[in-house]
């Protein structure tokens, strides 16, 4: 099996990037201090936060065989908890990415470090004028790229990503909508996780005409979140692996429309470190290895 690669959403996780909740947030007193610059919703109580984490991370070790954790970084803040964001990992190796928020642009530097020291290799970067997040983007199989053009991902960025897959990977990208500005941001992933090969939980109404026909063409089942479960984030949805699937709790809809479509849910409590924040189980893990 190859060491490293996770050209997927759903494969089995066999290795994983995660940053605990302690090491992003510092303290109390830190979160107080920078909440309302970083776009949450309302205060994070840290207490709480750290028992969410714990019952979050509890969770993914019972499932993943090699679990990295990025160390607590000067330069980095609360949102550096959000491990998907600064990267991604490919077949051929890791590609780092110019964050289109400005207080998160030290995070990359921070992965790319974790991964020289357990051998990953590297492919590229992001650079210049060009952003990107990882929040907008998704596979739809191991050979198929879809990314999102928005606020924090930019056509340069995009540009950029084309020249960095030449030859592994297609990339297809989608305009993604204003919804409510630049600073309560909408990524791809903000309506769309893969569960299944051919199976998505889906917010339709963001998502782009193109796009959700992309989807359909390639025979998705698409499993609609509700309106009054997408602020509680139903539709940020982890894939352990094909069929098994990882939640907030609070969202028994969603929940039930996703055992109706044959998966096994897991919830976690997601009150103070994603509803708050707006990252979910699958902005708080970047996959480094999938079967």
């Amino acid at each position: 099996m190859k060491p490293w690669g996770a050209q997927s959403e759903v494969g089995k996780i066999e290795k994983i990037m995660v940053k605990r909740a302690e090491d992003a947030y510092g303290s109390q007193e830190v979160l107080d201090s920078c909440w309302r610059d970083l776009g949450y919703t309302e205060p994070v109580n840290y207490s709480k936060a750290m028992d969410e984490y714990d019952a979050f991370l509890s969770i993914i070790k019972s499932h993943v065989p090699e679990v990295f954790g990025l160390p607590s970084q000067d330069g980095t803040g609360p949102d550096s908890m959000y491990a998907r964001d600064s990267c991604m990992v490919t077949d051929k190796g890791y590609i780092l990415f110019n964050m289109g928020k400005p207080q998160r642009r030290a995070e990359a530097t921070e992965a790319g470090r974790l991964f020289d020291s357990i051998g990953l290799p590297k492919l590229g970067a992001i650079e210049g004028e060009g952003t990107m997040e990882a929040g907008d983007m998704a596979w739809l199989d191991e050979s198929t790229l879809a990314v999102g053009i928005s606020y924090r991902t930019n056509p340069e960025g995009v540009s950029q990503l084309r020249d960095l897959a030449a030859g592994n990977f297609e990339v297809l990208d989608y305009p993604i909508p204003h919804w409510n500005g630049p600073e309560e941001c909408l990524h791809l992933m903000s309506f769309i996780s893969p569960v299944d090969h051919k199976a998505a939980v889906v917010y339709s109404r963001q998502m782009p005409v193109t796009f959700r026909q992309e989807l359909l063409h390639r025979g998705y089942n698409l499993i609609e979140v509700p309106d009054q479960e997408y602020d509680t984030m139903a539709c940020n949805v982890l894939a352990l692996e094909p069929g098994l699937v990882l939640m907030i709790e609070g969202n028994p809809i969603t929940k039930g429309r996703l055992q109706e479509a044959g998966m096994e849910v897991l919830e976690f409590p997601g009150t103070e470190i994603c509803w708050k924040g707006g990252g979910g189980p699958t902005c708080l893990t970047r996959p480094l290895l999938r079967k």
